[in-house]
């Protein structure tokens, strides 16, 4: 039987469920809760670590349940993600973790909203990524890193959302669907490509890796990394577009 695997990462947990291919119907599921941490009032963090050991929890179970049913986890023909849009995890140059992510519901960062609004205008913000600067966006969430822990932002290479952090670990891929782009308020989402103009402003343009590749709703990956594929015990997932 071929299977297909269904990840979402919410914000109080990760859910993972196994699917018939051929008619879509669930052939087992698990939701695996981690920590939402609040050092603040109005602040809002998860440690990506948490999302991760989490997901590898949820898949094992996931396996273990359709192994009741016959399917082997060389039947699982693919991987979906979906999740949680507008957290910041911040990326050094090794692809290490530097900070916990700042997640969607997280408020801090109305200063930085302002900051932005200003240096790029309040109009011309709209014209270029087709949003105003608010908290639960991603770039003021990346700015107010940039106020408030310099040390951090100094080293930060990439910028990725909590969807992309799972499917970096599994697939060793950096990238960041277009959807979620258009979420952190640096998309030109007229043209799909990240927007100079505010990235110049806001004074992102010049570092290295400011941000992900972007892909389109519908890109394959093609397969699994090694070593995450041991871990989850999955050796034969093939990521691949059917045609």
């Amino acid at each position: 039987m071929h299977a297909l695997l269904g990840i979402n990462l919410g914000t109080t947990g990760v859910k993972a469920a196994i699917f018939a291919a051929e008619d879509g119907h669930v052939l087992s599921s698990s939701f695996v809760e981690y920590p939402l941490l609040h050092p603040q009032p109005g602040w809002a963090e998860q440690h990506p670590a948490d999302w991760w050991q989490a997901t590898v929890a949820a898949i094992r179970t996931c396996l273990a349940q359709a192994a009741l049913r016959d399917v082997k986890p060389a039947d699982v023909q693919g991987i979906g993600l979906s999740g949680q849009m507008h957290g910041v995890v911040l990326l050094d140059e090794e692809n290490q973790v530097l900070r916990p992510c700042i997640i969607w519901a997280d408020q801090r960062s109305e200063a930085q909203c302002r900051w932005m609004t200003e240096r790029v205008g309040a109009e011309r913000l709209i014209t270029y990524v087709s949003n105003p600067a608010l908290p639960g966006f991603s770039a003021p969430k990346a700015l107010w890193v940039r106020d408030n822990e310099p040390e951090i932002f100094a080293r930060t290479r990439t910028i990725i959302l909590p969807k992309d952090y799972i499917r970096y670990r599994l697939t060793g891929v950096l990238a960041m669907e277009i959807s979620d782009a258009a979420g952190t308020c640096l998309l030109n989402v007229k043209e799909g490509t990240w927007s100079r103009e505010v990235l110049e402003a806001i004074g992102f343009y010049d570092r290295q890796t400011p941000l992900s590749w972007i892909c389109s709703c519908g890109v394959v990956h093609d397969s699994i990394d090694n070593q995450e594929g041991e871990l989850l015990c999955i050796h034969t997932i093939a990521l691949r577009r059917r045609t």
